[in-house]
This record gives C-alpha cells, structure tokens and sequence, in this order.
C-alpha cells in the first residue's frame, strides 16, 4: 500500500469528493499532489572493455556491460484511479531484470 486510502474522501453516493468539497471539509489540499510520486529508481550500469593488440594493424576488442547490475527492483506507479479496488497499491515492476551482455571485435 503506497498510498493511505482513510486520507481520500467520497461523498454518501459514493463518487470522490469533488474539489471544493474537499477544501470545505480537509482544508486547502492541491489536486495533484506533487509529493505523491512513484518509487525511486535504483539501477547501476556498467562497461568494461579491453583491447588485444595482435599486430600492428590487428587487434581485438573484448566488452563487457551489465544493466541493473544488482539486479534491483523499481517499482511501478501506485493506482491511482480511487475508484478502483486497489488504488494506492503498487501491482507492477517498471524496470527490467538484469541484463548482461558480451562483444568481441576484430579490426584489421
């Protein structure tokens, strides 16, 4: 739960509370929220590369890069439809898994 849904209110048929309600009941809140965002993001890239002299016009290129090195999870943005049964709640995963990858050069 992201959000904490007893600080959102409805009206007795149960439809949000319109914005003049709200300010009439909970004082000046904005619309939009501006603190409300999504989780942080937490991903660490990396590249390594070595070069392989072979001869003087030859050589070798080896690379290595790894994304979401630690394999971290960031999470999507909460529900914020108040309707809907599972507003506030974080369901998703907005980044990817880690991802490795290797290349090898020849130049000549």
């Amino acid at each position: 739960m992201w959000w904490n849904k007893a600080a959102f209110g409805v009206d007795a048929s149960g439809n949000p509370l319109s914005t003049a309600a709200l300010n009439s009941i909970f004082g000046n809140a904005t619309r939009n929220n501006p603190k409300a965002r999504a989780p942080w993001i937490l991903s660490e890239n990396i590249s390594l590369a070595k070069h392989f002299k072979i001869t003087e016009s030859m050589r070798i290129t080896f690379r290595a890069e790894a994304f979401n090195l630690l394999n971290r999870v960031r999470w999507g943005g909460p529900d914020s439809t108040f309707t809907s049964p599972t507003f506030g709640f974080v369901r998703s995963q907005s980044n990817s898994p880690r991802q490795m990858q290797f290349a090898l050069k020849f130049n000549f």
